[in-house]
């Protein structure tokens, strides 16, 4: 990479085309139409855009048979530097591109100390002392991601939580929860058809999954299965897909189907299909701000 990239400077040293003739005028219509509205980032973009276009007339140029114009030697020079360039990024992609795909695995570590309460704690937690306090947790959590070259992205996610301590006389288990998530997704082929009025982008499949092992009940922290508080023990199963649609550029519509072995509020196996809309203010904002 510091070899390509040296090579680039190079070329474009040998090139100076800012002391070609021409290249100048260039310059100088680009500064003086940025001066005339220089608040106006749109206006900006756009003298960027013609100027370019005169640039590569100007190189063409160049390479013409009209010998006011042309200068064969700079032509080739210039080529030549385009040429180092072109490899540099294509270079640059394929590294970044190894890099996103490469298997990537970590481990973290959480301690969560829990502010004492008034002292009550669930019925099945029994305790000796006059005042319990809301035990310490520990958590270690393994990640692992992988990207493939044809599209799909796998993560996955084992941990595990424990109570650090417990109050003297507690019945209660040291480990209290298990937990072993997955997800695939993949960026499905663009639809460039017009349907209406909306353009399609690219859409996103994905499918998840969540296997819990509640050992004990939460003391303090709640435990979350989808956003959802769970405090009775036992196993949970989840699975959903999901397809996202993007609409606009801060706007998507998710389209998902869960199944979940329990919640809290239907014992038997539920299955739920939905729809939903989701805006992304971070990429609204900053459309507002090229404006």
């Amino acid at each position: 990479m510091i070899g390509a990239g040296k090579k680039v400077a190079i070329r474009l040293n040998r090139a100076d085309i800012t002391k070609v003739k021409g290249f100048d005028q260039i310059e100088q219509d680009l500064e003086t139409s940025i001066k005339d509205h220089s608040e106006d980032q749109s206006a900006i973009l756009e003298d960027y855009k013609k100027e370019d276009a005169n640039f590569r007339k100007w190189v063409c140029d160049l390479g013409s048979s009209d010998p006011a114009k042309s200068d064969p030697a700079k032509y080739r020079e210039i080529n030549d530097a385009a040429d180092e360039l072109a490899k540099l990024l294509v270079s640059k992609a394929d590294l970044y591109n190894k890099i996103a795909h490469s298997f990537t695995l970590a481990a973290e570590y959480n301690f969560t100390k829990q502010a004492n309460t008034d002292g009550s704690l669930p019925a099945s937690m029994s305790v000796s002392t006059a005042s319990p306090k809301l035990p310490d947790l520990g958590n270690i959590n393994l990640v692992a991601s992988k990207g493939f070259t044809d599209g799909p992205e796998l993560t996955a996610n084992a941990g595990f939580t424990w109570f650090q301590n417990l109050p003297a006389g507690s019945t209660t288990g040291r480990i209290r929860d298990a937990r072993v998530s997955a997800e695939l997704s993949y960026a499905l082929p663009e639809i460039k058809k017009k349907i209406g009025k909306a353009t399609f982008n690219k859409m996103t499949l994905s499918v998840s999954g969540l296997f819990l092992a509640l050992l004990e009940q939460p003391l303090g922290q709640p435990v979350l299965v989808n956003t959802v508080p769970v405090s009775r023990t036992g196993n949970i199963g989840l699975v959903q897909g999901k397809l996202t649609v993007p609409a606009k550029d801060a706007l998507s519509i998710p389209i998902s189907v869960t199944w979940a072995s329990r919640t809290e509020l239907i014992k038997e196996s539920d299955v739920r299909g939905n729809i939903g809309i989701s805006l992304d203010l971070d990429k609204l904002f900053a459309k507002e701000e090229t404006k």
